[in-house]
């Protein structure tokens, strides 16, 4: 994992050379940030746990992370850039910057067909992250 946020944009040349990434020999599907940023706000409205921005921010690295790790290749290609607080995804930060530190609302109407894999991982990543509070993520991410 990297130390506090060493490096200024995870961009997908990087992290094949860290990863070792290749072209899997199945069809697989790439997503992009958005489209789970959408799918967790959804969720976690809908199961009545609160997540707010800079904690879906968290999610979304975590989750990319263990994609890269466990299936060697990402979830989504959108970059995760590096900020003062952590890694950020500008796209899907600045959609949900509206709220500052409270929870997300925001209801999409989200067709992203995921994997029965694919959406056990995000599943069980989003269960795990999205009550811990946000200085907790914060120091999970520089662990």
């Amino acid at each position: 994992m990297y130390k506090g946020g060493v490096v200024d944009i995870l961009s997908l040349n990087f992290l094949k050379n860290i990863f070792n990434i290749h072209k899997p020999k199945k069809q697989i599907k790439i997503y992009t940030a958005l489209e789970i940023a959408n799918y967790i706000v959804n969720k976690c409205y809908y199961e009545n746990k609160s997540i707010s921005n800079p904690q879906l921010q968290r999610v979304l690295y975590f989750l990319q992370m263990r994609f890269l790790k466990e299936k060697g290749y990402p979830l989504f290609y959108d970059e995760i850039e590096k900020s003062d607080f952590g890694p950020i995804i500008k796209k899907v930060y600045f959609k949900f910057c509206g709220f500052g530190l409270s929870p997300l609302f925001e209801i999409s109407d989200n067709k992203t067909k995921f994997s029965i894999e694919d959406k056990k991982i995000i599943d069980e990543t989003i269960e795990k992250h999205r009550g811990k509070n946000y200085w907790d993520l914060v120091k999970e991410y520089r662990m």
